[in-house]
């Protein structure tokens, strides 16, 4: 008896929990019986919204003499593993690069770019592109600057690249020795 009940039970919270899932709305009174979020998760199968396009940041710097390099992307999306099924770390940094063009792309939206580059996103975007630039700088003098241009793109299907923003030119500031004891902080 205590077998079929403990089983009944869980078989009850698992069809709730996927029904309260459902991009169906109807199901959502099931929510209501529990009003702390504790026991069924609100975890959406298919988001309200899904993501259309395919964003890209990518970089392009300018050296001593005045030659810009051509535009090269900021951050490829790491190679995929079988186990990436159960847990993949290295999606975190891709998500949160993500969230912060997410963020920059709203306030672009809302502000001119002057404004939008004194934001706190957009100083996060130019810190993570300006690590990057100064670890697949050459040997040699390092770049005096850089751009940084937020794209996009309909992924597979044929559609023209949008330039949702082309930063100035941001001087690269201190050596990478600096830069990373700063990060370290």
């Amino acid at each position: 008896m205590v077998t079929w009940t403990v089983a009944t039970g869980f078989a009850a919270l698992f069809w709730s929990t996927v029904a309260s899932n459902s991009p169906h709305q109807g199901f959502d009174r099931l929510r209501n019986l529990d009003a702390r979020n504790n026991v069924l998760p609100n975890w959406r199968f298919f988001a309200p919204n899904p993501a259309i396009h395919d964003t890209h940041v990518l970089y392009r710097t300018r050296a001593h003499d005045g030659t810009v390099a051509p535009w090269a992307v900021a951050l490829e999306p790491s190679p995929r593993a079988w186990w990436n099924m159960v847990v993949y770390p290295g999606r975190r940094n891709e998500k949160a690069i993500f969230d912060v063009v997410d963020s920059i792309v709203h306030a672009i939206l809302a502000a001119p770019l002057e404004v939008v580059e004194k934001r706190t996103p957009f100083r996060l975007l130019r810190g993570f592109v300006a690590r990057k630039v100064r670890l697949d700088a050459p040997d040699g003098p390092p770049p005096v600057g850089f751009q940084i241009a937020i794209v996009r793109h309909t992924g597979y299907e044929d559609g023209e690249t949008e330039y949702l923003m082309v930063s100035k030119l941001l001087p690269l500031t201190g050596t990478p020795s600096t830069a990373a004891a700063g990060a370290r902080r």
